[in-house]
């Protein structure tokens, strides 16, 4: 019996840690080149919203991730046309963009689904099926929790590896790096600082969306108005811990979903001890583990140099 609540819950932790790594991956490459878009809280508002939407009168969860992806690259864009081509503090468009989203997402959902009273919560079909790899899915223990998931996880098979390579052996995450620790310099030398950062917010806006469609298309068949709870930010203080690296961020992506995953569990198998431990103290322990982590190694991380200051154009 243990090993087999074991491997359903290292099979959690790979769903649970599937939308974060998306969203992850794709401010990974925004920040790399020295934007700080803490709008990202905001983006998976919008997309998992215009997802749940499209879904809803569509029934096809397929087409409300591509909704969703296509709404978090166009937010991402306009992040990038206020603090490229406009030049205002990055932080503060975020902090904007983000209560425009809180706000739009909450009279959003309301106008299109309780404009005549409901009896019933709007659910949708989600792509919670599982997809069965052959003979990998057979190899002892981890066979089954990596290769016998819904198709959402397998794209992180191929999108980490891809990100890896992109941002450590190509020229392209030379450019990009460069552009985050030195735009200036990168300037000189020919590389177009605008296009890179452009072409990056369009690729990490497009991660961020898919990331916040597969909150309402695969971890739930509602939406819920506090069922991103913070987890943009959640993901910048993961990429901190993560070094602003591929590899090290979805490692500590993967130890806060380790703690999500658990503190649900833990509710479930002890609801005896839940009597008499607030259950408040129980759903704080991913938040509380990542305070901590950043409070003990944060301070020896090293951020792209350039990170979150505008750059003007040489003439």
């Amino acid at each position: 019996m243990s090993t087999v609540i074991i491997y359903d819950f290292l099979r959690a932790v790979v769903r649970v840690s599937a939308p974060l790594c998306y969203a992850g991956l794709g401010e990974l490459l925004v920040e790399k080149t020295g934007m700080l878009n803490i709008s990202i809280e905001g983006t998976l508002w919008l997309s998992s919203l215009a997802a749940f939407i499209i879904n809803y009168y569509y029934g096809n969860p397929y087409y409300g991730v591509f909704v969703g992806m296509f709404v978090g690259m166009l937010y991402y864009l306009l992040f990038g046309l206020f603090s490229i081509y406009i030049g205002l503090n990055q932080v503060l468009i975020g902090v904007a963009l983000n209560l425009f989203a809180y706000g739009s997402t909450f009279y959003i959902y309301r106008f299109v689904f309780e404009w005549r009273e409901r009896t019933t919560i709007p659910s949708v079909k989600t792509l919670m099926d599982d997809l069965r790899i052959p003979f990998l899915s057979d190899a002892p223990f981890l066979g089954g929790v990596l290769f016998n998931q819904p198709i959402t996880v397998y794209g992180l098979y191929i999108l980490i590896p891809l990100a890896y390579y992109l941002l450590n052996k190509t020229m392209y995450g030379l450019y990009i790096t460069s552009i985050g620790e030195n735009p200036e310099a990168s300037d000189r030398l020919g590389i177009s600082v605008f296009k890179y950062r452009l072409l990056c917010l369009c690729l990490g806006g497009l991660l961020v969306g898919l990331g916040g469609s597969i909150f309402t298309t695969y971890l739930s068949n509602i939406y819920l108005d506090q069922m991103i709870a913070g987890r943009g930010f959640i993901v910048i203080a993961l990429l901190i811990l993560g070094s602003w690296t591929p590899l090290k961020t979805i490692g500590a992506i993967l130890l806060y979903s380790f703690i999500e995953a658990f503190q649900y569990r833990f509710q479930a198998l002890f609801a005896s001890l839940m009597t008499f431990i607030p259950y408040q103290f129980v759903l704080m322990l991913p938040y509380l583990t990542t305070i901590i982590a950043l409070t003990v190694i944060g301070r020896k991380i090293k951020p792209p140099a350039w990170l979150g200051k505008h750059y003007t154009r040489i003439k």
